[in-house]
């Protein structure tokens, strides 16, 4: 057994390496012999959950991760790119070359957005669960632009120059109002 027991106090606690985790914490009893089966408990699970790692592909993940109920939104693309790829076998360095594959001429939130969030998402949704171990990616970086707000001088302007008189009488109603477009379309004449 690679775990050993050890007392503190009164309490047995245990220690050790197993698959190259290194495990400590308490029993919670002070019973030798409880303390033993569970520690022997705990070294089972973290052997099982490496056996499990290995044989963990990309799709069997993907479909945990949508029976969760989370968004299936850009994994189909994903899920064609690392077809049946082992989770052990992805690294942070692996997932950054597929969002550079993917999208060659995206800019770095779109990488982002559409390959490293929903790729790092399935595979630590997975480690949640005890089948693999955590995955954390090194973002692309990316300048946030910051968007001018309009003024009424521009929706001014913008009315004086539309090509139909409604799309400029939209255009000052939602700036008046601040409602949104699918708000200020839902508006009716005897609104």
């Amino acid at each position: 057994m690679s775990i050993k027991l050890y007392k503190r106090s009164k309490v047995w606690h245990y220690r050790g390496t197993v698959s190259g985790n290194r495990l400590r914490g308490s029993t919670r009893t002070e019973n030798r012999e409880t303390a033993s089966r569970i520690a022997s408990e705990i070294e089972n699970r973290h052997w099982k959950g490496r056996l499990d790692q290995e044989v963990l592909t990309f799709p069997k993940a993907v479909s945990l991760y949508l029976a969760a109920g989370k968004s299936e939104r850009f994994i189909h693309r994903l899920e064609d790119y690392w077809k049946d790829a082992k989770i052990k076998d992805i690294n942070s360095g692996a997932i950054k070359q597929c969002a550079v594959t993917l999208y060659p001429n995206a800019s770095g939130a779109t990488r982002n957005r559409q390959v490293i969030v929903p790729t790092q998402a399935i595979i630590n949704h997975c480690a949640d669960m005890d089948l693999c171990a955590p995955i954390k990616i090194k973002r692309f970086k990316f300048e946030t632009k910051i968007k001018k707000p309009g003024t009424s001088g521009w929706v001014e302007a913008f009315r004086a120059h539309a090509d139909r008189p409604d799309v400029g009488v939209l255009a000052l109603f939602m700036f008046a109002t601040g409602a949104r477009i699918a708000e200020a379309l839902a508006v009716q004449r005897n609104d």
